[in-house]
Formats: C-alpha cells, structure tokens, sequence
C-alpha cells in the first residue's frame, strides 16, 4: 500500500470580496476612538474621489471600530441615485421611514411629522374649496343695474348743521 501523500490543488469559487474584518490583527489595546473615526472620515472621502480603491482602503483600516465605522457610513450611499422626481420623492420617503423608526423621539416625531403631511399619507391635508359660478354678461349686467338703481333710489340724508368748538370738548 503506497501512503505517499498526493499534491494537487483544489480550486475554490468565491463569491464577492474577502471580508476585510478577517485579515485584521487581533487588537490587544483599546483603539483611539477620535483616530478611528478620522481614518473612517478620510477614508470616506477618499472612496467618493476613487470608487475603485474602495477594497483597497477597506483592507487598510488600522482596527476594527474604524472599518465598522466606515462600513456603517458607506452604507448610506449605496444603490442607484435618484434622478427622476419619482425616484426622488421614494429616496425621501424611505430616509422618513427610517428615521420614524428610529427609537429617538427627537428623531421620530419631526420624521412622522413629516410623513403625514406628504400627499402619500395625506393625514394633515390643507384643502381649500373654491366654487366657481358661472353667470352670463346678461345676468351680471342686470344685477349691477339693479344695485346702481338701489344707490340712486335712496332719499338724501338731511345734513345736521353743528358747531364745533374745542371747549366742548372737555
């Protein structure tokens, strides 16, 4: 029986980009929270100038709470970009919703708010009633007859002669 160990390689598929998390050293000490989240800002910007070195930079972070940071942020720009008014009023619609789900109040309520006064909901919908009456030029025509007829029938007004002085007055 031969028992000499056979070399070959194995091919493995993947599916998308390695996760950064796993190439990261374990962290012995407590990270900078205020380098963190310079790094992740920078970071952020520097992916919005270059899109194409975003796995780059991923794979740079300098420890975990900043990949996560810059993970979370990165989040917020993902998909498509609205361009017509529909897609425009969905994209507002959806960052409502997100921040009426927030457990806030201060976040919640202004964000409800603002979802019942779209025409969606239409909870808080100012309607105004306009009626029009349509009348000829034969019947506008009469009616102001009869008002300047009315003003001119009237008797005058007797005209109460007086004196006025600056003593009386007082």
């Amino acid at each position: 029986m031969d028992l000499t160990p056979y070399n070959f390689e194995i091919p493995l598929t993947t599916q998308g980009d390695p996760d950064p998390m796993l190439f990261l050293e374990r962290a012995t000490a407590v990270t900078d929270p205020a380098k963190d989240k310079k790094w992740a800002k920078a970071a952020e910007e520097a992916i919005k100038a270059n899109p194409a070195a975003r796995n780059d930079i991923l794979h740079a972070a300098p420890s975990a709470p900043a990949l996560r940071s810059l993970q979370r942020s990165l989040e917020k720009y993902e998909g498509p970009m609205p361009v017509s008014k529909e897609q425009w009023q969905n994209f507002v619609l959806q960052k409502y919703y997100e921040q009426a789900c927030d457990l806030d109040p201060k976040v919640s309520k202004p964000a409800l708010d603002a979802l019942a006064r779209t025409n969606v909901v239409g909870l808080n919908q100012e309607v105004q009633e306009v009626s029009i009456s349509v009348r000829s030029t034969v019947e506008i025509e009469s009616e102001l007859l009869q008002v300047v007829n009315s003003l001119l029938s009237k008797p005058k007004e007797a005209v109460i002669d007086g004196e006025w002085s600056e003593d009386s007055v007082e």
